[in-house]
């Protein structure tokens, strides 16, 4: 979908992890922590997700970043794995689905890596094909891409960066021929990452972007949402100096993975609603004040973008979702602040 230049594209990143079964984090912890509660559906359906599709539109968001897990592998091979594709096929079947976008975010961590070259071919004849749907996130006349992470991709590749360099131009010219055009690729990445010595890699690539990332300092207290916000707009103005492509900000909705009984992890506060409006208008000052945060579309000033962690991360606290918690606060930040 060719979105008519905005000043600001506001996008969330969407996980398909909440289906009606089992193998479902909901039923080991929802009971301890209620206020996750999403009021548009507890589970991943097309119903909920034409709910979302319409809440999220409503309140000025652009698009939905949506993770997806190639699923070729032994590994990979339980029935439930199949539900972590639900969430591109429920979108382009949505009636609602002219209000917004999409993009892929090919998601490469363990078990999902792609090693064989069979294997990728399968993967990118599939992205491709939903990249045909009319409302897929185009900028400046290109299609987004993001992988994952690129240093897992390098691993992938058997840590040769000539394969890894030839599987992405099989991946652009692939799009080319069968009528997406060219693509805007996106090279994820862990926070604090240099990508140095990989410039013939990362040569492939139009934007960097981070999924997620916070300060590893574990302790039994939550830390302040403040802290964390501050680690990533620190984040934000290093990449932009130090690193040579132009850097897609990532905001975070929050980071406290406690329903996961995880040890040895780093938790914070979730924001309330002076905080969460504080933290977009100060990204909304780096988009303003900076084309290196820009996404390249063309045109000399470039396209103000951003990315929030996330929609639906309920078990980590990442959550823009309306939930019974926190009713519908963030959404309306979101539109008070860009829309």
């Amino acid at each position: 979908m060719q979105i008519s230049k905005k000043e600001y594209l506001a996008g969330i990143t969407y996980f398909s992890g909440w289906w009606d079964g089992e193998n479902n984090g909901w039923h080991s912890w929802l009971p301890k922590y209620p206020e996750r509660t999403p009021l548009l559906g507890q589970f991943q359906s097309q119903e909920t997700m034409d709910k979302e599709i319409i809440a999220a539109s409503d309140y000025g968001v652009d698009f939905f970043q949506i993770l997806w897990y190639p699923c070729y592998s032994p590994a990979t091979a339980a029935p439930h794995n199949k539900h972590l594709g639900e969430g591109v096929r429920f979108f382009m079947a949505s009636p609602e689905n002219n209000r917004m976008s999409f993009s892929v975010e090919y998601c490469n961590h363990p078990p999902f890596a792609v090693t064989e070259e069979n294997h990728w071919k399968e993967a990118c004849a599939e992205v491709v094909s939903y990249m045909k749907h009319p409302s897929y996130l185009r900028v400046g006349g290109k299609t987004i891409f993001k992988i994952h992470s690129i240093r897992a991709f390098l691993t992938d590749c058997g840590n040769d960066i000539q394969t890894a360099v030839s599987w992405i131009q099989y991946l652009c010219e692939l799009a080319r021929k069968e009528g997406v055009g060219d693509l805007l690729l996106g090279a994820g990445s862990w926070v604090l990452d240099d990508f140095s010595g990989i410039p013939e890699l990362m040569a492939q690539f139009d934007f960097i972007q981070f999924y997620m990332g916070f300060p590893d300092n574990p302790q039994e207290e939550e830390y302040s949402y403040e802290y964390l916000m501050e680690f990533a707009l620190n984040e934000a103005k290093r990449c932009a100096a130090n690193v040579p492509l132009p850097y897609l900000p990532f905001i975070p909705s929050g980071w406290n993975p406690r329903p996961w009984a995880e040890t040895g992890n780093t938790y914070f506060n979730l924001p309330d609603k002076a905080q969460w409006k504080k933290c977009l208008s100060e990204v909304k000052e780096l988009l303003d004040t900076n084309i290196k945060y820009r996404i390249p579309d063309g045109t000399t000033e470039g396209q103000k973008m951003f990315n929030i962690y996330a929609w639906n991360e309920y078990g980590e606290g990442g959550i823009i979702s309306p939930t019974t918690g926190d009713g519908y606060m963030k959404l309306e930040g979101i539109a008070e602040v860009f829309k």
